[in-house]
């Protein structure tokens, strides 16, 4: 179980050094929020480094999965991957850092992601095929 620290830490950065990393703003933009008076503010990209079971997916089909038909790698959106009961599951950055400060292990809680089955759109008849957490 995770247990919280006395002292919350100044920086999410310290509650898994090492393994939280803040995104370079050349790897992935810094989004900036203007707010209704007009002042901007910007939100820090964070990236941590999560297990995907099996090792061996194949990296373009999840590219496939995550991006549609885009190129864009894994490594610039972020995006972790958990197979869990033959389904593969897409998980954004923000969700697997929270699902990771939930379980306090290397294991994503599976309730906590949006399932992306495996299937053709076109002979299903719909191009719905659900979104990634």
């Amino acid at each position: 179980m995770f247990v919280l620290p006395a002292d919350l830490p100044d920086r999410l950065t310290d509650y898994a050094p090492g393994r939280i990393v803040e995104v370079a703003p050349t790897a992935w933009p810094i989004l900036e929020v203007r707010d209704r008076v007009g002042i901007t503010s910007s939100i820090p990209r964070y990236a941590l480094e999560v297990l995907a079971t099996p090792t061996e997916i194949d990296p373009e089909r999840v590219r496939w999965l995550v991006d549609g038909s885009s190129t864009r790698p894994l490594t610039n959106r972020h995006v972790h991957v958990v197979h869990h009961r033959a389904r593969l599951h897409v998980v954004d950055g923000h969700h697997a850092l929270a699902a990771h400060l939930a379980a306090g292990s290397d294991r994503i809680p599976v309730r906590l992601v949006t399932p992306r089955l495996v299937h053709d759109p076109v002979l299903e008849g719909h191009a719905d095929t659900g979104g990634a957490a």
